[in-house]
């Protein structure tokens, strides 16, 4: 353990701790956009000649909140566009918008991402297309732009195709007029909660290092704590007395194996919180 580097930040940040869901939700475009609700308002297509996947609500906290979609690619096909995920968007023509999503996905080196806005029916007029290779395997996509057109029937649509055995995750899919900070700073610039509380680890999957927060209602005394599937302790980092308030603690896993671990918050008061990560390299 003398080699993993941590780095460990205190301090109140409750400026910064927003709740994006009930926020950015009011001028989010997309229905759904974290998956709470299952796979409800979104329409996936795998018709592709010669694509063969499945997609599935994935509860395991992989990128934000609780759930995510994730797409278990066998062969994503010739073509970009025989995998998709996609919701009907209206455009208009003039407006400046944002698009704003989580990725991560295991298997491949690289990940073929495309995703445009498109005309409903045929021809299939695409509005926008942003067609990109990622080497990160997890990722925060940002796109602006301004649009030339005007359709309330359009769809806009994610492509995970050409990408062959390879699992993708989608999460926090997010487009509207603002961008997704100024939009939940804007309009609550802070958010207390009650109680002790621990938050899921960004980003998640991670390769090496992860950050995550946790909220001490009052000061305590804190351990924190990294264990492996068997229950064993791989980490563990007494932080000693800190403040009430919000903290950071940033955890370095480069010398650990790929795999599923658990991160575990202790504070000397009796608190006990822990979240599932998962590490990719």
């Amino acid at each position: 353990m003398k080699n993993r580097r941590k780095l460990f930040t205190v301090g109140l940040v409750g400026v910064f701790f927003v709740c994006f869901n009930a926020l950015a939700q009011e001028d989010n475009m997309f229905t759904n956009w974290e998956f709470d609700n299952g796979l409800d308002g979104w329409t996936f297509w795998d018709g592709g000649a010669d694509a063969d996947a499945v997609y599935e609500l994935d509860d395991t906290g992989m990128l934000s909140g609780v759930y995510s979609v994730r797409w278990d690619i066998i062969n994503g096909g010739t073509e970009v566009w025989y995998l998709q995920t996609y919701q009907t968007v209206p455009i208009w023509e003039g407006i400046e918008y944002f698009i704003d999503f989580l990725i991560a996905w295991e298997g491949p080196e690289e990940l073929i991402l495309t995703f445009v806005w498109e005309l409903a029916q045929d021809p299939y007029t695409k509005y926008l297309q942003v067609d990109t290779v990622l080497y990160d395997f997890n990722q925060r996509i940002q796109y602006n732009f301004i649009s030339d057109y005007t359709d309330e029937t359009a769809n806009l649509k994610i492509f995970v195709g050409q990408n062959v055995d390879a699992y993708v995750w989608l999460d926090r899919i997010y487009v509207g007029e603002i961008p997704l900070e100024d939009n939940a700073v804007q309009q609550k610039l802070e958010q207390v909660p009650d109680g002790f509380t621990l938050e899921q680890n960004y980003p998640n999957p991670f390769n090496p290092s992860t950050t995550f927060n946790f909220y001490l209602p009052e000061s305590d005394a804190v351990t924190v704590q990294i264990v492996n599937v068997n229950g064993g302790i791989v980490s563990e980092d007494n932080l000693g007395l800190l403040s009430s308030g919000m903290h950071s603690y940033q955890f370095d896993a480069h010398s650990l194996a790929s795999g599923i671990y658990f991160y575990r918050v202790n504070t000397a008061s009796g608190g006990t919180q822990m979240k599932r990560c998962l590490l990719l390299k």
